[in-house]
């Protein structure tokens, strides 16, 4: 795959306010004083920030483009007026076009060393900017890019600090009293050439080294662990005496980031780099059918989030004197083993490998098996799952949850779809009437009044982690999406838009989503994301701004380094921008591709397919489909057409 995006670094548009004082929750609010505070939609020059630090906090600005600007001439007044409002808010900012740059200054007298100075952002995501305090040291987030001052801040001195993003350059910058503190420098190679392709290529390479031994690859660092004080992540090991053989996560292998790893190798035709991935699972059956009958008196098999290499989990999450699996946030997680399944009967669509085939309908019936004698049935012989999670996120009063309903959904139908001479009557039988046992898809009306999936069909609205359960009926199952008419896809498409916290690194799947629902911008906004080069940044207090020099490398806020499973998941996201397999046997060429990308690509669909495709200046330019007879069976966008 070789791809023209002709961008640099962009830094995602939001409808929320540019806010002083608060994020955009009203939460982690600033103590102290505000002197006049200015902004911009527009990157100033460092001419025209030296005039501004030159001033006093009380004096206003006459530069152009200044937006709004609020004076504080009584530390007093100002502390009443943000006490009356909880923060204060430039009108007219929620329409503010990030990605064509901006400049927001200003002068501030703390009090302590913590809370916001300005936010535009969600909170915990990386969808716009912010800047705060962090331990007596400036902090600003920008998209992915994560920056330290180099220089402290002290509580009740008036400082003046400013930030300013560049797209043309893909320059940001921290400023205090006048001085850069922080900040990337983008060199002019680097804008010309491709960093999608880039890491692409260099994501590739990267697992092809690792995938064909006996174990799978691990997210976290994989063969290419690197030393703690340069990847660490949560907590620091500075003075604990680890080796670099530490690895944050620990050795076992965490499902929903290694899925990642591997999916990729289906659109490549890399069939053999997935062959370590499937057996390790596949020779465990026996381990998970027998705890599933120790922790939970069910038959079939139960897979557990965390595994070590030899099928258990490791002790720490398992919990000493534990008579169950005990690790707080994925105890009670069972989609699991679906999710497998799914990945397994799409590698037999792909190759049409018939043994392979046999092993997957013994996996799928085992994994079905669990959750009909897992759960008890309500009076109408609808199951009734619970206790449960709705992933990592949800714990508490969950029933029913989303990622379990669609997962036994897929799986029920994609077996009864196979040709029956794989299958026995008994075995369809049975599939059917766990078919009919299947709770309803939750859904619910969102502040719009519209339908959206939900997480679950009841459940207590604490959240304990960042991921979009509702959208596991898009990926990892394909339940909404394009060409599938069972369900709106506009349902589906309202939640994507209303994610708590759309990520862009690491195990965050918000591109897969949007490629999966045709959403070409929030797919390329991802993919930029990915591919910056903040990414190659391992940004910590104690280490600003140190580049891994292989540039394959990815750093991630959540994960050790270098970070596998957003390497991968990158990868996967491209792909479905371009490939996508659709109902009765066809196929979605660019399905989420935006036209303004040039591309040059040779990928494997179902059936045994190889696609070559070039488009150029929004049109395709070359398409070649072996077999020809495949050509019947793909769908074009008509804007892609000459």
């Amino acid at each position: 795959m070789f791809v023209n995006e002709g961008a640099t670094l962009a830094i995602p548009s939001n409808q929320f306010p540019v806010r002083f004082g608060a994020d955009s929750s009203g939460k982690n609010t600033y103590r102290g004083e505000f002197g006049r505070i200015t902004a911009f939609p527009r990157p100033l020059s460092e001419l025209e920030l030296t005039s501004l630090t030159s001033s006093s906090p009380n004096e206003t600005t006459s530069l152009q483009g200044a937006q709004s600007t609020l004076i504080s001439l009584d530390g007093a007044n100002q502390q009443r007026r943000r006490l009356d409002n909880g923060y204060l808010e430039f009108k007219n900012s929620k329409d503010w076009r990030i990605d064509r740059g901006f400049t927001i200054e200003g002068w501030i007298k703390p009090d302590s060393i913590s809370g916001r100075i300005f936010d535009k952002i969600t909170p915990g995501g990386s969808n716009g900017f912010l800047l705060d305090m962090q331990g007596k040291k400036l902090r600003l987030i920008a998209g992915n890019e994560i920056y330290f001052s180099s220089t402290t801040i002290e509580p009740g001195v008036w400082t003046h600090v400013a930030a300013i993003f560049n797209p043309q350059t893909g320059k940001i910058s921290l400023f205090q009293n006048g001085k850069r503190v922080a900040g990337n420098n983008p060199s002019p190679i680097s804008q010309t050439k491709s960093a999608i392709t880039q890491n692409y290529l260099l994501t590739r390479y990267q697992l092809a080294c690792q995938q064909r031994s006996q174990f799978p690859a691990h997210f976290n660092g994989g063969i290419f662990t690197v030393a703690p004080e340069f990847a660490f992540y949560a907590t620091d090991p500075r003075g604990r005496g680890w080796t670099p053989d530490y690895r944050f996560y620990g050795p076992s292998y965490w499902w929903q980031n290694t899925r990642f790893l591997y999916q990729l190798h289906l659109a490549e035709g890399n069939y053999d780099l997935m062959d370590s991935f499937y057996e390790f699972y596949f020779r465990h059956i026996p381990l998970f059918q027998a705890k599933a009958k120790a922790y939970y008196n069910a038959k079939g098999i139960f897979m557990n989030e965390t595994l070590s290499i030899f099928g258990t989990p490791g002790m720490g999450d398992f919990g000493w004197g534990q008579k169950e699996y005990s690790e707080p946030y994925t105890r009670n997680i069972w989609q699991q083993a679906l999710e497998f399944g799914s990945i397994a009967l799409d590698r037999y669509d792909y190759t049409g490998d018939e043994a392979f085939l046999k092993k997957t309908i013994h996996w799928c019936d085992l994994a079905l098996q669990f959750y009909d004698t897992r759960f008890r049935k309500d009076i109408h012989g609808k199951m009734i799952i619970n206790p449960s999670h709705a992933v990592e996120t949800y714990w508490n009063g969950v029933t029913n949850d989303t990622p379990s309903i669609a997962g036994l959904n897929e799986i029920t139908h994609r077996l009864l779809s196979l040709p029956t001479k794989f299958t026995t009557q008994e075995q369809r039988d049975n599939w059917r009437r766990i078919a009919n046992a299947i709770p309803a898809l939750p859904k619910k009306k969102n502040a719009d009044g519209l339908i959206v999936p939900d997480v679950a069909e009841s459940y207590s609205p604490e959240r304990f982690n960042y991921e979009a359960p509702d959208l596991y009926t898009v990926y990892p199952f394909r339940l909404y999406g394009l060409q599938r008419n069972q369900l709106d896809i506009e349902e589906a498409r309202r939640a994507w838009r209303g994610m708590v916290v759309p990520g862009h690194y690491c195990w965050y799947q918000t591109g897969v989503f949007a490629a999966r629902l045709g959403l070409s911008e929030g797919a390329k906004e991802d993919i930029l994301f990915r591919t910056s080069p903040s990414l190659n940044l391992k940004v910590t207090q104690s280490n600003p701004q140190r580049s891994f020099r292989f540039p394959g490398f990815y750093s991630s806020p959540h994960d050790w380094c270098p970070d596998y499973d957003g390497a991968g998941n990158m990868a996967n996201t491209l792909q479905e921008m371009l490939l996508q397999p659709a109902p009765e046997n066809k196929i979605l060429l660019l399905p989420a591709w935006p036209t303004e990308w040039d591309v040059k690509f040779k990928l494997y669909a179902p059936g045994k397919t190889l696609i070559e495709c070039e488009v150029q200046k929004g049109k395709i330019s070359k398409l070649e489909i072996t077999p020809r007879s495949r050509g019947r069976d793909l769908i074009i966008p008509p804007n892609f057409r000459k």
